[in-house]
């Protein structure tokens, strides 16, 4: 394996998983660099954090790979005003505070301006992931910084002036004659103006005119006797429906307006039941959980929302969705090898986001003299011993 390389944690793997079941991206926000304590450190799955933490803020830039849709590019710009300190591991942490990847890098002073020199400097990071599709990659533009070099080349791009070509100039005349065209005064000739005057004579007969169209057999009289009573439709003929009718929905002969026709709709329109047809609701994630409510509709998505489950050949875990009250069982086995009285840390796969409820840790060597005991516990693991090295021990934890 090369000296310098980046790989997912456990907690990140087993988030990844859950983000590609459920539908919902991870979402990494911050990136931490460290200086490993004085060492160069070597990268490991179970790492919750790093191993020297100088610095974690908003991640800069997050992008998928060009070359290669397999790999996310990770960003994060160092200012001038931080430093003091050496770079040599690099942590990707999402929302919840949680270290998903971990990442060493040659090592690299980072000066501070009071020690007489200063940079801004990039930290990049190249994540191998199962599905680009499992991380969100959008990131807050308000809270990244941009490089000097950067804004400096926006500036240029923007400021540089249009060279125009042959046609651009030749479209802004064409253009200038049109518009200078169009606002001169019309010149009207004699002839138009003894035309605009007959047709206005025209227009006034014709208005003042009793009977202005006589070859139509049909005029006002006539047409009002065809018509007749309203209430007697004549052959050729539709009559507006009335609200009684539009709301009845029985008469298949009249017409009606696009207000009478949402009246009707709307009157039909009735609370579902288990015995009724209508129309209901969909319900919240709140009313889910809740499961008091009996007139709205669940969709398959709130239904299995907090939903997720993971294993492998030393561990798994199992999540409760959130309407059942969102528990988390987790389980796994593996080594103590140490000495008596040393304890060993384990990582669950995945982090109570809320609590840990109850965990139980067992030999599973059969050796009567062996002793496993539980050190201490948080919501991301547990620290154990055993009274004999090498033992072999499984262990099962539930939480929220």
């Amino acid at each position: 394996m090369s000296t310098y390389f980046s790989l997912p944690t456990e907690t990140g793997e087993a988030k990844m998983a859950n983000a590609l079941a459920l539908g919902i991206p991870l979402k990494f926000t911050h990136m931490a660099v460290g200086d490993g304590n004085g060492v160069l450190p070597v990268p490991d799955r179970k790492q919750t954090a790093l191993v020297r933490e100088q610095r974690r803020a908003p991640i800069n830039t997050l992008t998928r790979d060009p070359k290669n849709p397999g790999q996310i590019i990770v960003e994060q710009v160092l200012p001038a005003n931080v430093g003091g300190w050496w770079v040599r591991e690099i942590g990707i942490y999402d929302q919840a505070g949680d270290l998903c990847a971990v990442a060493n890098c040659p090592p690299s002073f980072k000066p501070l301006l009071s020690e007489g020199a200063g940079k801004d400097q990039i930290i990049r990071v190249v994540l191998m992931v199962t599905s680009t599709a499992a991380v969100e990659l959008k990131i807050d533009p308000a809270v990244v910084l941009a490089t000097r070099k950067h804004v400096d080349d926006a500036v240029v791009a923007y400021a540089a002036p249009r060279q125009h070509t042959h046609d651009d100039l030749a479209t802004r005349k064409y253009a200038d004659e049109t518009v200078a065209a169009y606002a001169a005064p019309k010149k009207h000739t004699h002839e138009e103006l003894a035309t605009r005057l007959y047709a206005e004579e025209l227009l006034g007969a014709h208005e003042r005119h009793a009977d202005p169209h006589p070859q139509y057999a049909l005029n006002r009289d006539k047409l009002a006797a065809l018509l007749g009573n309203a209430s007697e439709p004549r052959p050729g003929l539709v009559r507006l429906a009335t609200s009684e009718e539009a709301e009845a929905g029985t008469d298949d002969t009249k017409s009606m307006t696009p207000l009478k026709v949402w009246k009707a709709i709307s009157r039909r329109l009735v609370q579902a039941t288990d015995a009724a047809l209508g129309v209901a609701r969909i319900a919240t994630q709140a009313q889910v959980n809740a499961g008091a409510d009996d007139i709205t509709i669940v969709t398959p998505r709130k239904l299995r929302a907090g939903f997720g489950a993971y294993f492998n050949a030393a561990a798994g875990y199992f999540m409760f969705p959130t309407w059942l009250g969102g528990l988390i069982l987790q389980w796994g086995q593996g080594y103590v090898s140490h000495t008596a009285g040393a304890p060993t840390g384990w990582a669950f796969p995945v982090a109570f986001p809320t609590e840990l409820l109850t965990l139980q840790v067992t030999n599973a060597n059969g050796y009567s003299t062996a002793v496993v005991s539980v050190n201490s516990t948080t919501q991301a693991g547990f620290n154990a011993f055993a009274s004999v090295a090498y033992t072999n021990v499984c262990w099962f934890a539930i939480g929220r």
